[in-house]
């Protein structure tokens, strides 16, 4: 008696492993009973060779009196049911018939089929719920369920908790971090987040700074999110995965526990109590962060203290009503009145400084405070016929407006003994009604003390200015008017002081000069002259100007200058010409070279020489040594600069070197030749020796630049 039949079902599961046995129930559940000798032959014959169950294999076994799922011990040589043995039903009618059949000792029926059927529910033991299910309350030793909302409820949830001492040094944490990140300690640390991207909208940290330094927590790009002070918390929460900075994050930062009062740096004021009615104001450390503002009295204002000082309360008197259009002013201290208001009325103040609303300016206004002796402007007359008057030894200009004083009263005016004695200068009658038509200006002057009235200008109520008679030399003018809009010289036109005439001319325009004299200006130079297209005028180094035949500077004819200065600087040099290249080295021994090309040519700018350098050749040695040389250069270059040339033909027969990538020629300091190097990226440049080249090989040179002299 032994196993018929054992196989692993791969069409179903793996982990089943049907089995066929003559044996009964008893024997095949007797201890090692897969390891005896009949089993063993049975199953190696079977298999083709030794059969290999692992412990996770559930044994469906058909044996003589019933079917059961069997698992192995750990020594994987003895069946056990998968429940306790409740009996053996044997199969009614020879297993053939039956709607369902028992399985004995096992969580499993057989239907008619032979198909496996669940009695109960799959264990834990075994890889299932041990329910049918989802378990939504908080059970123990049971599987957690999502209930229809997607809430997972439990009695607590056990993070994660890591502890680390700060040492100044940085703690990185990951996806798979704890949650809960405690630091203890007395130094500084730097925490840097995860990678945004690594991890799941909503994922988070909660650390805990209880050490005695800082701990600066930051993003993974190390932009600051919080620096953390002693016995502080703070909870960070991703809230996007696609920026690596500290917007991807939201922080919550307080302090470990609270202290009463709370501090103004956590949103307090820090105080324990506060006096009735009082207001609250920012300190300095001096008196501490917040300040309260004591209450004042009924009817009090706050006033400011400026920055240095607290506000405090005061007493202001307001009147108890006001009227439409009435200024308010501080009648005496901490009192404020009303002044009402007038139509075309001028506010002016007493001599005490009191406001008031009038129509006529109060008797001594005066312009400026002049000291005494100065000259002093004293506004009077205005709307009236009396004379003016004016202190003895000063000049003024009056305006007399609206005058309805008479011919005769002008005469008085001007003749009057408190007039006549001053140096009186101009009188200006505005809209009088007498001498002139309405609305027009009379200007009167005169030239000496005592002397008569001269109307010398009338402005008509056209808006037109004209002049009585000619404007005279005095006045700044010629004294001749013939009429014809022409200046007539019969003597010399002069000019004294720091004054200049500008002719302005918006036509065609002849000014003759006669074939004599000189037109020169008092620094000596003229400062320019314009001419026609293409015309110059010579200028003389006295600043005599001569006006010869002008002569031509078009297209045509050449232009030399001894010297050109720009802004001060003085351009000594613009040249423009050609060299001839040659090729040498340091020690040329026997080098000898043929040339089929050598163009050079320069352009000199002041200190600056740019050159385009072109040359092929071809070198023969056998003892040349050294430094290769580009030689011929128009100029020899400064003793206190160097200047590169980047060279853009090269021969093809070059030995670079590894890592060498651009050949170049730099001028000597002092010298009329160029060095030539090379440099890399990866190479520090260096001088390049003839041996670099191959002897009796063609080699082609260009390149162009600018170097200092």
């Amino acid at each position: 008696m032994s196993i018929t039949n054992l196989v692993r079902d791969y069409g179903v599961d793996p982990a089943i492993v049907r089995m066929a046995t003559t044996d009964n129930y008893a024997t095949i559940t007797t201890p090692g009973y897969l390891s005896e000798d009949p089993q063993l032959v049975a199953m190696q014959r079977i298999n083709g060779g030794p059969f290999f169950f692992v412990p996770s294999d559930v044994i469906l076994a058909n044996y003589s009196d019933g079917f059961s799922f069997f698992i192995l011990n750990d020594a994987l040589d003895t069946l056990t049911p998968l429940q306790p043995d409740s009996g053996i039903l044997p199969l009614a009618n020879g297993g053939t018939g039956a709607s369902l059949t028992a399985i004995p000792n096992s969580i499993f029926t057989l239907d008619s089929g032979g198909d496996a059927v669940l009695l109960t529910n799959l264990p834990i033991a075994l890889g299932g719920t041990g329910v049918s299910s989802v378990t939504t309350t908080p059970t123990a030793n049971a599987f957690a369920g999502w209930n229809v909302n997607q809430q997972l409820a439990a009695h607590n949830f056990l993070s994660g908790y890591t502890t680390t001492a700060t040492n100044g040094g940085t703690t990185t944490l990951t996806a798979a971090s704890n949650y809960f990140q405690f630091f203890t300690g007395s130094s500084t640390e730097t925490v840097v987040l995860p990678v945004t991207s690594t991890l799941q909208l909503g994922q988070g940290f909660f650390i805990v700074n209880r050490s005695s330094g800082a701990v600066t927590v930051t993003a993974s790009d190390s932009s600051s999110i919080q620096v953390m002070a002693a016995n502080t918390r703070m909870e960070v929460i991703c809230i996007s995965t696609s920026v690596t900075s500290s917007a991807g994050w939201d922080a919550t930062y307080l302090p470990t526990s609270i202290v009463l009062p709370i501090t103004v740096p956590f949103g307090g004021t820090g105080k324990t109590s506060l006096t009735a009615y009082t207001l609250l104001a920012g300190g300095t450390t001096t008196t501490g962060a917040i300040q309260q503002v004591l209450a004042g009295s009924a009817g009090q204002v706050l006033q400011s203290g400026g920055a240095s000082a607290l506000p405090a309360y005061s007493t202001a008197t307001y009147p108890a009503t006001t009227t439409v259009s009435q200024l308010l002013y501080s009648s005496s201290s901490n009192v404020v009145a009303g002044l009402a208001t007038a139509n075309n009325g001028l506010l002016v103040t007493s001599a005490s400084g009191v406001p008031s609303i009038g129509n006529s300016i109060l008797a001594g206004f005066t312009f400026g405070n002049p000291a005494a002796g100065a000259q002093q402007v004293t506004i009077q007359g205005l709307n009236t016929s009396t004379s003016p008057a004016t202190a003895a030894g000063f000049s003024a200009t009056y305006a007399l407006m609206n005058q309805d004083t008479t011919d005769g009263n002008y005469t008085n005016i001007v003749n009057s003994t408190s007039v006549s004695a001053r140096a009186l200068q101009s009188i200006a009658f505005i809209n009088d009604s007498h001498t002139n038509a309405q609305g027009s200006m009379q200007f009167l002057t005169r030239n000496s003390i005592g002397g008569g009235l001269v109307n010398a200008m009338t402005i008509s109520n056209a808006q037109i200015v004209s002049l009585t008679n000619p404007l005279p030399p005095g006045s700044g003018g010629t004294g001749i008017n013939n009429g014809v809009n022409t200046l007539t010289l019969a003597g010399n036109l002069a000019t004294s002081g720091a004054f200049a005439s500008t002719f302005t001319m918006t036509g065609a325009t002849n000014v003759t000069f006669p074939t004599s004299g000189t037109l020169a200006t008092t620094a000596g130079t003229v400062s320019s002259i314009t001419g026609t297209a293409n015309q110059i005028v010579a200028s003389a180094a006295t600043g005599d100007v001569t006006l010869s035949l002008p002569q031509s500077i078009g297209t045509g004819s050449a232009v030399q200058f001894a010297s050109v200065t720009f802004g001060g600087t003085a351009l000594a040099n613009y040249l423009q010409g050609t060299f001839t290249p040659t090729f040498s080295c340091n020690t040329p021994g026997d080098l000898s070279v043929v040339y089929t090309v050598q163009d050079g040519f320069y352009t000199r700018i002041g200190n600056l020489i740019w050159v385009s350098y072109s040359m092929s050749f071809t070198p023969t040695f056998t003892t040349a040594s050294g430094n290769m040389r580009f030689l011929g250069m128009p100029v020899a270059a400064s003793a206190s600069a160097q200047s590169n040339f980047g060279i853009t033909a090269s021969p093809a027969g070059l030995t670079w070197g590894a890592g060498y990538t651009q050949l170049f020629a730099r001028m000597e300091p002092g010298t009329s030749y160029a060095r030539v190097g090379i440099s890399g990226s990866t190479q520090d440049s260096t001088s390049l020796p003839i041996s670099a080249l191959v002897s009796g090989a063609a080699v082609y040179i260009i390149f162009a630049g600018v170097y200092m002299v």
